[in-house]
């Protein structure tokens, strides 16, 4: 099977499944993408939204428009991660289910299996533990840093604000990060810009979130969208900030 999927995070000798192969993946398919990974683990009971959820392969996190090449003589391996713990539990069950349990093997067996894997896929596992405690040492040099760190960080508006939202409503966060990452602005599926139309009461919506956005802009950004107020927003917002 070309593609193998790793479950990290988790404590393995709880002996939960912790590998899984990609069913149904075309045998002469010669690369493999984030969507595809996605809608794999989608079609086995994952939801729609996983932002949270982090694909990682050849030492870094997949990204759009990116094509993974795929060899039949190698495995390509995609460690799968989240901090998310009801993702983190649907994983489980779902590995439990689609998966094998792959125990830690000897450094004999490891390097023969290795022969037969991408070397650059490999991850030091090491990594994935937590440093015991008796390991960490903390000196007063440290700790005043921090503290000054710390003091520095909490006098920032922006911290402060970013924290007050998250104890009072942390599901905005989630919902904040799908909607600036869910993709460019298509304009093509639009229908033909009429410069003519009136979008005096969407203008008015607009101004009265105080983006901070010029008048005559907006006016140009809604004619460009046709009055649709989600995208307006999107594509100036986007356009601030890369200004910025």
């Amino acid at each position: 099977m070309p593609v193998t999927y790793k479950l990290v995070g988790i404590d393995v000798s709880s002996g939960i499944k912790n590998e899984m192969n990609h069913q149904g993946l075309d045998d002469e398919s010669d690369g493999i993408d984030v969507n595809i990974v996605k809608s794999f683990f989608i079609k086995l009971g994952c939801p729609e939204d996983l932002c949270e959820l982090k694909f990682i392969t050849e030492s870094e996190t997949m990204i759009l428009d990116k094509l993974y090449p795929l060899s039949k003589e190698s495995t390509r391996v995609i460690f799968v991660f989240t901090m998310n713990i009801e993702l983190k539990n649907k994983l489980k069950e779902i590995f439990n289910q689609y998966g094998f349990y792959v125990q830690k093997i000897d450094a004999n067996v490891q390097s023969v299996q290795e022969q037969h894997v991408t070397p650059v896929q490999k991850i030091d596992e090491s990594l994935l533990k937590p440093i015991p405690e008796d390991q960490i040492k903390i000196d007063d040099d440290t700790i005043v840093k921090s503290n000054e760190e710390t003091v520095k960080l909490f006098n920032e508006n922006n911290f402060k604000t970013l924290l007050k939202i998250y104890i009072e409503d942390p599901s905005m966060f989630k919902r904040f990060a799908s909607y600036i990452s869910s993709g460019n602005v298509m304009t093509s599926s639009l229908m033909e810009t009429d410069e003519s139309n009136d979008y005096s009461k969407e203008l008015e919506e607009i101004k009265n979130l105080n983006i901070d956005v010029k008048e005559d802009i907006i006016k140009v950004a809604l004619i460009k969208f046709n009055g649709h107020i989600n995208l307006t927003l999107r594509y100036l917002l986007a356009t601030k900030s890369i200004l910025s």
